[in-house]
This record gives structure tokens, sequence and C-alpha cells, in this order.
């Protein structure tokens, strides 16, 4: 049943108990805000039919709503993050999973933090590898499956992420780091979390409590995009004895679906000693602007930053709007608009048109992503003296909004939309093998992808990023959209925000409400 159903029932089951439909509408805008609880100023009254203990919630007994002093869950909420913390719980104190495996031959070259982050996913079942950009985690990771491999040649290991293209770049990273040694081995395909645990539209996981994943050891990366469904689907499908390894950037945005399970699990006292956070980057130099921004994010250390913007070679500020805005935010894609012509490898359209990005805080307005996406697509067919009224043409670069299981596309997945040489115009995705026909595609869940949402950006990175963010956009602006949005840029970074937003970001940290460091604490006492 899905959320509105599950409302609508539970509106009709109330009858004239408005103070529970109040509690019940605010706990499901809560929900659809991202947060896992509704925080109420007062402890709400229990009615068994309506709303219950936690206490009777974890002795099986159902309600609607779930309360615990001032905090209200929806049950299905509840009931996920409750099993999420007793899974967690269970695998921290179950005991080390010792290893003989020698890892001198693997630790040559890592630095401290990653040598004890390999040492720890050898003895135990449960990690958290912890830090920004360049500093290592996939090179850490790396050596990781080679040591397993090492050990035994049959070690079943599933790599995955939350996303398509985080699970591709996850595994070009990990096989670029492998073939460079002298250790052979096939290297397992990477995969989307959804594709790993059988989950498709309108049906129950195909893995679960009840069928395990076969996989001996499980590695997530971009795991700050994990949300407490996801991870509560991923748990629940672990054999007890496999190793779970998460690779992610708790500084990073949460995921869009409700839930903080990496930002929660990296700040309780129950998982310290499975966390590694590793600091040292190999990306950004003690020189280069973007690095330095993105310490001063994370610091919220706002001295010095007005020089640190202006001065930086590797940044360009521009704190009010320019003259030839829109002009200027197209002119980075000027070398894939001339491959265009000339290119006739999809794969060489892609490498240059992912070389840059820009980066919204919101869908509207002049610095959204609706109007910057409508002019520069009409930049792009003046380019070729297309008619404006096209609704696909060579080169259009779009975004899949919405799953698609008959094709196998997905939320987030970018594709090119390209005429073939019998003349065709045919929408090609990096994952698959053969493109598709754009009449395919559903045009309500399809759009240009010249500009997308930092939250959609989660798990790409590119050389360059233009960050587009106004004061106005406070309901969408913090401390996590400014880092992530920062980080996806590797080399330059032009910034199209004004101080006052930029000073907001610094003091604004996103808050969401759950309620898995309560169950931990429960459970881990």
């Amino acid at each position: 049943m899905n959320d509105i159903a599950q409302y609508i029932l539970m509106r009709q089951s109330a009858g004239d108990h408005q103070s529970f439909i109040d509690l019940l509408d605010k706990t499901f805008t809560a929900f659809d805000e991202g947060h896992t609880l509704y925080t109420h100023n007062q402890s709400p009254e229990l009615k068994p039919e309506l709303v219950i203990s936690l206490n009777q919630a974890q002795a099986g007994e159902y309600a609607p709503l779930v309360a615990h002093d001032q905090s209200l869950w929806l049950h299905r909420i509840f009931s996920a993050e409750n099993t999420l913390a007793t899974l967690l719980s269970e695998r921290i104190n179950s005991g080390d999973r010792s290893s003989a495996i020698d890892i001198k031959p693997f630790a040559e070259g890592l630095k401290p933090e990653q040598r004890l982050a390999l040492e720890h996913v050898l003895n135990h079942r449960l990690t958290l590898i912890n830090g920004g950009p360049g500093t290592g985690k996939t090179f850490t990771i790396a050596r990781v499956v080679q040591a397993l491999f090492s050990e035994c040649s049959n070690t079943d290991i599933a790599l995955s992420a939350p996303t398509g293209k985080a699970a591709k770049r996850m595994y070009e990273s990990l096989q670029t780091s492998i073939t460079q040694d002298t250790h052979h081995f096939e290297l397992p395909e990477a995969q989307t979390l959804h594709r790993l645990l059988g989950i498709s539209q309108n049906r129950a996981p195909l893995y679960g409590m009840h069928n395990k994943l076969p996989h001996d050891v499980v590695i997530v990366d971009e795991a700050s995009m994990l949300s407490l469904e996801l991870a509560h689907a991923l748990f629940s499908a672990l054999k007890p004895e496999a190793r779970l390894i998460l690779l992610g950037d708790a500084d990073q945005l949460a995921a869009v679906d409700p839930g903080a399970v990496l930002h929660d699990l990296s700040r309780h006292s129950a998982l310290q000693n499975h966390i590694i956070t590793l600091t040292s980057s190999s990306r950004f130099s003690e020189e280069q602007g973007i690095g330095r921004l993105a310490s001063t994010i994370q610091q919220n250390d706002p001295g010095g930053l007005d020089a640190l913007l202006a001065e930086s070679a590797d940044i360009s500020w521009y704190p009010e709007p320019s003259e030839h805005f829109y002009q200027r935010l197209f002119t980075p894609y000027q070398p894939y608009i001339n491959a265009l012509s000339t290119a006739e490898q999809p794969k060489a359209l892609f490498d240059l048109f992912n070389t840059y990005r820009l980066l919204c805080a919101t869908h509207h307005g002049p610095y959204g992503t609706q109007q910057i996406n409508r002019t520069l697509r009409a930049l792009h067919q003046q380019e070729f003296n297309l008619p404006v009224n096209d609704e696909a043409f060579h080169g259009l670069p779009i975004m899949i909004t919405r799953n698609d299981y008959t094709l196998q596309l997905f939320n987030g997945d970018i594709g090119l939309c390209l005429r073939d040489s019998d003349g065709v115009l045919r929408a090609y995705f990096p994952d698959h093998e053969h493109p598709f026909d754009v009449s395919r595609l559903n045009p309500a869940t399809v759009t240009d992808a010249y500009a997308m949402s930092v939250h959609k950006s989660q798990g790409s990175e590119f050389d360059y990023v233009a960050l587009l963010g106004r004061a106005q956009d406070e309901n969408i602006l913090s401390r996590e959209w400014f880092y992530t949005g920062v980080t996806r840029a590797k080399t330059s970074l032009s910034l199209y925000m004004d101080k006052t937003a930029i000073h907001y970001c610094l003091a604004h940290p996103s808050q969401r409400s759950t309620g898995l460091g309560i169950l931990l604490d429960q459970h881990t006492a």
C-alpha cells in the first residue's frame, strides 16, 4: 500500500478524533520533508486504537501512530527503523569476523588510516569508511577486495550503490585501482541497491529476512544516499556472517527519501569503533581553492571566506547576476556542442558532456533548473538552426525522473539523444548496451539535463561545476547542500551565489528528525 492510500485509510478510521487527525497530518508532512518522525511540543495522549507507546509497538501491538516522549512515528516507518536498529545492534555485538590474511602485501602504499580500514574490514562484520573526495576510500576498498580474493578465490563479493551512476563510477574507479596492481581477478560488476535486492515496482524485495543475499561481502558506495527504507531492506537481506562495508561522506546531503542513515551512524556512540574516517585528500592541495572552501564549509569557518573566493585561481565567484548570464553558463558546453557534428562514438560525446555540469538549489526562478534548461536548450538549437518546437533533437541531454522498470531506466539516469547514421534519433545511456528509440521514452518522466539539482548530482564528479543558489532558496540551502555542490567539482568551480546565501549555508546544517539514534540507544544499552 502506498503512503497516500495508507493516509486516507487512517483518516477514515479515525472518525471524529480531530486531535489524532491533526497529529497524523503533521507526521505525514514531516515524513514528506525527509524526517522519519514528528517531534511534538507535548507528549501525545495514548489511545490504543490510534496511538500506542514505543514499548507497546516493540511488543507487537499495532496502531497507526507510535509515540515516545514527544516523538511520533507512522507505524510502518517505526517498524523499519526499529528493525534496522535491531539488525545493527546484532551485527556490531556478534563478535569479530577474524581473518588470517597477511595484510602486508595489500597495505603497501596505504596511509595509516587506510591500513586501519583494511584491517577493520577483514576482522569485522560491519565497517563504515567515511571521508571526503580524494581521501582514498575506493583505493582502500581495492586493496580490501584483493585481500579477500587472496584468502578465497570463490569469495562472493557484491559491489553496489544507491544510484546507477554511482555504481558505474565505483566499478570504474575500482577497476583502475586494481588493474594497476600485479594481482588479477575478475571484478564483479557494480549494481544499484534496487537491482541487488530485487526491488521492482509495487513488489516486495526479492531478498529479505526470509531469503538472504548469497554474498559473503557487500560493499556499498555513496552511503550518504541511503534512505531509511533502503537501509532497512539492505540489512534485512544480509546473511548474519556476511561482511558489510559502507563507504560515504557523512558531511554530504542525506538521501532524497526520508532518513539520514550514514549521518546517524557516524555520530552514534555505539558505532564509533566501526567507523574509520579518512582525512588526507589527494584531490585537493592545501593551495587549491575548492579543497579549502570544502574545509571552510565543514568547519563552519566564515573568516577569510571573501578573500578565499576572490583569490583562488580555481574558483570564479559571481555574487551578482552578470551580463550574458545564460550564455556564460552555456559556454563550457561548447566543446561538446562542437563535437556533435564530428564525433562518431557515443562514449566520446558522453566524456565531453560530463566534463561540466550546472548544479542548482531549486527548479524554479532564474537560477532554477527549469529556466536554465529551457534557455540552454534554445541556445543549443540556435547552434544548429533547429526548430524551437522540436521535443528532442541531436545532442539533447536528458534525465530520467521516475523509475521505468520496463526499460530498466531509473530516476537520475542521464542519457544523450543522438541521431544515427540511418537518421533515427535514439537515446543512449551509459549502462545500456543498446540505445532506445526516443519514441519509447515517456515524455512525462524525462527532463532536459544541462542543469540538475545538487541532490541529483550525488555520486557524480565533474571537472568543472557551476553552482547556483540564491538567498530566496533558504528552504533548500544548507551546509550539506553547499558542501555537496562544491565537492562535485574536481578542478574548477564557478559560484553563482551572493554573500547572504553563502553565509546562510554555513550557518544552517541540515536538520532531519530521525528515531534511529533513539532506538539504537535502546538496543545497545
